[in-house]
């Protein structure tokens, strides 16, 4: 049996059901996909549509139009305006609310955590078993998406959330601010901070449930989330720190070489490549303003719409990869005390091996000496499995689902709660 509970705070978002193309190149919020059963679907918006107005206030892009989609009540009627190539077209629509997860024998609790007008949602299963349950935090990476999955029980990351709750443990996930029923502002403004700071909360949220073993508590970080995890380990003890798909080195410098990796996998043309690298060394560990970068380099004024298109860095304000540039990575894996496993994928094009392997090198010369480094052949850096590392890169969501992660997680878990 499953159940949900969702706690009072915090309300449910509403399912529209439709993906907004992220750069703006017309009028209103250009539509590229609708889900079936929305929403959207069911007051005839179709792929092309462009949202001009929701009732009755206007839409000047993607960001502009998620925005008063949250605004909606899960119950609500709402009125459009769309572009219909030369035509305008006015329908209407009753807000549905966004559908739960299910996870057998498990209770799924829809909680919060932060400051009203900055709230994180939290989604926390429990066993319905009775006792206390050693409990993993899972954390995503850099981008925007959201950490729940209720259309897409297959995909890798919720493959382990599932493989996790069956195995009798407690999880936890943070919704980054500006995503889903999270508050606070559209999540590609916000700073890494924030971020941070969710985690954190989360993290202190699981010790004070009282169905939680604080003792055996656990964090699993894909991508940048597995920078956040031995940052907040650091701070306070946990029992272990499991990462796919990350580093140990700054942030500047790993993301510049997966830049180029990934211009190469593109067949891009690298010519351009050193004047981006240049401005991005004057915004982020230099710490300029745009402004103050081309006073000092204006010969690098053609490089801003590759390095930053619509204002901002890899889809991020440009302060988020400051202050993660700034994150003592190295010392955080030197300082913790927990049972560490490093997944890395062979066909990752965002961190490669020798990445993976410095922060093993790190935790088990300099640290708590109890770290391992877990190959996992043929899997790109979404979880995906692929025929090649090209393959990964140009389709990294279609693929199967490697099946060696799963238990490589558990054998890992059940060694730092042992």
């Amino acid at each position: 049996m499953s159940e949900v509970v969702v706690l009072p705070g915090l309300r449910r978002r509403v399912f529209f059901g439709v993906r907004l193309a992220e750069q703006g190149d017309g009028e209103g919020a250009l539509v590229v996909e609708v889900h079936g059963v929305s929403s959207a679907a069911a007051s005839g918006i179709v792929v092309g549509d462009r949202i001009l107005r929701i009732d009755g206030r206007a839409v000047d892009g993607a960001i502009t139009c998620q925005r008063l989609i949250k605004e909606l009540s899960p119950g609500s009627s709402f009125e459009l305006e769309l572009a219909r190539g030369p035509e305008r077209v006015h329908a209407r629509g009753s807000a549905a609310p966004w559908p739960t997860e299910r996870f057998p024998g498990n209770t799924l609790m829809l909680t919060h955590v932060g400051e009203p007008g900055r709230r994180h949602r939290v989604f926390l299963t429990r066993p319905n078993a009775p006792g206390r349950h050693p409990a993993v935090m899972m954390m995503r990476g850099f981008s925007c998406r959201s950490c729940e999955f209720p259309f897409a029980p297959e995909t890798p990351l919720r493959a382990l959330l599932t493989a996790w709750t069956r195995a009798g443990y407690c999880t936890l996930r943070v919704e980054k601010l500006g995503v889903g029923d999270s508050e606070g502002p559209p999540c590609p403004d916000n700073e890494f901070a924030s971020d941070l700071a969710g985690a954190r909360a989360g993290l202190e949220l699981l010790r004070a449930m009282d169905f939680v073993d604080g003792e055996r508590l656990a964090m699993f970080g894909h991508s940048v989330g597995g920078m956040i995890a031995p940052l907040l380990a650091a701070e306070r003890k946990v029992a272990g720190v499991g990462t796919f798909g990350t580093s140990a080195d700054r942030f500047s410098e790993c993301a510049a070489a997966s830049r180029r990796r990934q211009l190469a996998l593109a067949g891009a043309s690298l010519r351009e490549l050193p004047a981006i690298e240049a401005l991005q060394a004057l915004l982020v560990p230099g710490r300029l303003s745009l402004a103050e970068a081309l006073e000092q380099r204006p010969d690098l004024a053609p490089a801003v719409p590759q390095l930053l298109p619509g204002g901002r860095l890899f889809g991020r304000a440009v302060t988020y990869s400051r202050e993660l540039d700034e994150a003592p990575l190295a010392a955080a894996w030197q300082a913790l005390d927990a049972e560490v496993a490093v997944f890395h994928a062979e066909y990752d094009y965002v961190c490669v091996r020798e990445e993976a392997a410095r922060i093993v090198e790190i935790v088990n010369t300099r640290g708590c000496g109890r770290a391992r480094l877990i190959e996992l052949p043929r899997v790109g850096h979404l979880l995906y499995t692929h025929a090649s590392l090209q393959a990964a890169f140009d389709a990294p969501e279609v693929g199967g689902i490697d099946p060696g992660i799963v238990p490589a997680t558990l054998e890992w878990l059940a060694r730092a709660f042992a």
